[in-house]
């Protein structure tokens, strides 16, 4: 199972480890929602997952909540809502899910310069 690359990150200023917490336990929860899905996520309303997107900026201090008032005050946080066939849904900050992509290519390449030489 892919972890978040702690060891990569240390010399990054992360706070306290929470929010390393946060980042892991979203990654999890991402990775099981979209299981049966391509590694790629090429093509995933074939595989009946569907996405929308709510909000009007770029923040995660506001996690996942939706909230009405931020709507209509217009400072809802951009939050990604994917939906299964089951209507199962998995709620993600769009800045949180930017945060994960960075520490994919943290650990995309440490294994390449781990793996260098190697047959992959």
């Amino acid at each position: 199972m892919w972890a978040v690359p702690w060891g990569a990150l240390n010399n990054t200023n992360y706070g306290d480890g929470n929010e390393m917490r946060y980042l892991e336990s979203k990654l999890i929860e991402l990775k099981k929602f979209a299981e049966s899905c391509r590694v790629d996520m090429h093509e995933p309303d074939e595989q009946c997952i569907s996405a929308h997107v709510i909000g009007d900026h770029l923040d995660n201090a506001n996690g996942e909540r939706i909230r009405l008032d931020a709507i209509e005050e217009k400072w809802q946080e951009f939050v990604v809502i994917l939906t299964d066939e089951s209507d199962n849904k998995c709620k993600i900050n769009l800045a949180t899910l930017i945060a994960l992509a960075r520490l994919a290519v943290v650990d995309l390449r440490n294994r390449a310069s781990h793996n260098k030489g190697r047959d992959l």
